[in-house]
């Protein structure tokens, strides 16, 4: 099986953020998020990085029934401005690139740090009750948490 380069992330680590190689298959992806998967994201590539590298997105890829199961982390994305551009994810996730013929293939590290960063927040931290609060009306139909 050919192995690609993926961003991983895991609230729950030490370190939020890393990369490793992993299979090139959906297992791979179902195995690192822990259940079935969601697209929870996708950043399109600016045209320059697309030509030079032939990846036309980043997708971020989550468990689509973490928010139902127990947790104890959570994580939101962030813009390079440290805006908020998702809802609260909880679980692992994995960040691949998808080519133009939509084929999964490496994350480029150095290209994903420009574009968004990782905000963990852990049982017990400040605005964990907004978390978790915020998860259930999402749940429910309700808004998500705007920090």
């Amino acid at each position: 099986m050919k192995k690609i380069n993926a961003m991983i992330i895991d609230p729950n680590g030490e370190r939020v953020l890393k990369m490793e190689k992993i299979g090139n298959s959906l297992k791979s992806l179902k195995t690192i998020v822990g259940g079935n998967l969601e697209n929870t994201h996708r950043w399109k590539t600016d045209e320059t990085y697309e030509k030079e590298s032939g990846i036309v997105s980043f997708d971020l890829y989550t468990d689509d029934e973490g928010k139902l199961k127990d947790f104890n982390c959570a994580f939101i994305l962030v813009n390079k401005e440290g805006e908020q551009i998702s809802s609260v994810l909880v679980g692992n996730g994995v960040i691949v690139g998808t080519n133009i013929s939509g084929e999964t293939v490496s994350a480029d590290p150095n290209e994903m740090i420009k574009i968004v960063k990782v905000k963990s927040i852990k049982k017990g931290e400040q605005n964990w009750e907004k978390i978790e609060e915020a998860i259930n009306n999402e749940i429910s139909g309700g808004v998500i948490w705007n920090r």
